[in-house]
């Protein structure tokens, strides 16, 4: 059984988001959930433990008012920790508690709508233990009808792991995956080349060539049962696909192809994603493609028939 999806709150008025998402990632994979929160505490050069444990006590209750009001589903926990740094405390607590999946909210100060992550979340981006899902600051669930789960392709294996991913929080959800590949476009050289070299012609061939066969093999690893679309288009990367994250409910990019296995380390795709994705984003580091899709089909289809 997979580890449970973490949410990181602030026992404020910015927990709406990331609670709804959270539950979402739950009952798609069938995993439990982790509610943690990082109360502040500054140790004195004399600690006072009964201090300290007022302010554990007291955020252990107020978590626990949070899982209340969550509609039944996944299991849920509480977990709470002084706060020497939230980033760290939450990137250690998914460590400890093997999670599937860390999902934080976005900063209340970007465009209505869109993902901005704010200081804990743009630290946690870089380095984190598993999949990273951002939630837009006014995200309260999906719509009613098919969940349009969208996939960042380029052909890569860390690409590949998020489309993994992505097929296996659609499977018994009714859910439909499309995956966006994006071919750069390449400046045309109308001056003659050295002998030996490869024209900028020939090199935007290959681009295109090489985009063409990653949509093929996108096309190929989902079921048919869940296709939606393998699109292809050309431009900027990033602001192609933030674009098409306005059409979809769910966005799945692969992080960096290199750094730590299992860990999140942002290029410059995810990174921009990060600050301009109309819908969640769940960000997949290498190594980790099978976390979120360790529930049972059979669980995960019951978590959605009592959520609808």
């Amino acid at each position: 059984m997979s580890g449970p999806v973490v949410v990181g709150l602030a026992l404020d008025d910015r927990d709406a988001a990331p609670l709804a998402l959270g539950g979402v990632l739950a009952r798609l994979s069938g995993c439990a959930l982790a509610l943690v929160h990082a109360y502040p505490y500054e140790p004195l050069a004399v600690p006072i433990p009964e201090y300290e444990e007022r302010l554990r006590d007291d955020s252990l209750a107020r978590l626990r008012r949070a899982a209340a009001g969550l509609d039944t589903g996944p299991e849920v926990t509480v977990h709470a920790y002084a706060r020497i740094s939230a980033a760290y405390g939450l990137h250690e607590m998914a460590e400890r508690l093997g999670a599937s999946a860390i999902v934080v909210g976005s900063s209340h100060r970007g465009r209505v709508g869109r993902v901005l992550p704010g200081s804990v979340t743009a630290r946690l981006l870089h380095g984190a233990p598993c999949p990273v899902a951002i939630a837009p600051a006014d995200y309260s669930g999906p719509p009613a009808g098919p969940l349009r789960i969208a996939v960042a392709y380029d052909g890569t294996p860390g690409a590949r792991e998020a489309l993994e991913t992505a097929v296996a929080l659609a499977r018994g959800a009714h859910a439909t995956v499309s995956t966006s590949t994006v071919a750069e476009p390449a400046a045309i050289a109308t001056t003659p080349m050295p002998p030996g070299w490869v024209g900028a012609r020939e090199y935007a061939t290959a681009l295109h060539q090489r985009a063409e066969e990653a949509v093929a093999a996108a096309h190929s690893l989902i079921p048919d049962d869940l296709r939606g679309s393998t699109e292809l288009h050309t431009g900027d990367p990033a602001e192609v696909l933030s674009a098409i994250s306005t059409g979809a409910d769910l966005l799945l990019c692969g992080s960096r192809g290199y750094g730590p296995l299992r860990s999140v380390l942002l290029g410059s795709v995810s990174s921009a994603l990060a600050y301009s994705c109309a819908c969640p984003l769940l960000v997949v580091p290498r190594g980790h493609s099978a976390g979120l899709g360790g529930g049972s089909p059979t669980s995960r289809m019951q978590a959605n028939a009592s959520a609808g």
